[in-house]
């Protein structure tokens, strides 16, 4: 746990709640970072969660990231509604009038690494929410048949150019394929791999930054 941050549980569905770890910066709902696979060891902890947070709060923004449940499937509908659960659960933390819906005027900013990425991709496109989705080598074999005709988010994706799960070329024809007002950015690090095992988290700050604006 980072200084600052604060246990605590995210209720979903009857189960007694998602492990999850918040820093809440203010008035703006904290941006739900999710995790890798659950069934590769895939936690809150991992690094790249970690710096992608550490990114956000940089920048002004709080944070909630959160461990998969303890029974996951590692299937995509269970991901998608553990994403939902964090989703609703940040909105209700708002300061500026109370609990803010999921989908309305006011945009979301979600993010994401490996599954994680694709669990939110996949939340916001089912969900037609407007925002910025700060995507972080999601594998495109994870997206098969995805329909993304209702994305209304911006996507920003970052990826390694070793990337054996999340090949550049195959992300390149996915961000090509999003609907068209969708506006879409794909940042290649040269010589980092699907774990970002080889120096690449630092260039995450640099992402966060330019996906924010």
């Amino acid at each position: 746990m980072s200084a600052g941050e604060q246990s605590l549980r995210v209720p979903i569905n009857g189960i007694d709640g998602l492990e999850a770890l918040l820093v809440d910066e203010g008035a703006a709902p904290p941006v739900p970072v999710a995790a890798p696979h659950p069934l590769y060891g895939g936690d809150m902890h991992n690094p790249v969660v970690v710096a992608l947070c550490s990114a956000l709060r940089t920048r002004g923004r709080g944070t909630l990231r959160f461990n998969w449940r303890r029974d996951a499937s590692g299937d995509a509908e269970q991901g998608v509604a553990d994403c939902r659960a964090v989703l609703t659960y940040a909105r209700g933390l708002a300061r500026d009038g109370g609990s803010l819906p999921l989908v309305e005027e006011q945009a979301v900013l979600l993010a994401g690494y490996s599954f994680g990425a694709v669990s939110m991709l996949q939340l916001a496109a089912s969900l037609g929410l407007s925002g910025k989705l700060l995507l972080v080598a999601p594998p495109p074999a994870l997206l098969a048949g995805l329909d993304l005709e209702s994305l209304a988010a911006g996507v920003h994706v970052l990826v390694g150019a070793k990337d054996e799960y999340a090949p550049v070329a195959e992300l390149e024809a996915l961000l090509e394929s999003l609907p068209g007002p969708v506006s879409a950015g794909l940042s290649v690090l040269d010589g980092v791999d699907h774990f970002f095992a080889m120096g690449g988290l630092d260039p995450i700050g640099d992402f966060v930054g330019k996906a924010l604006g």
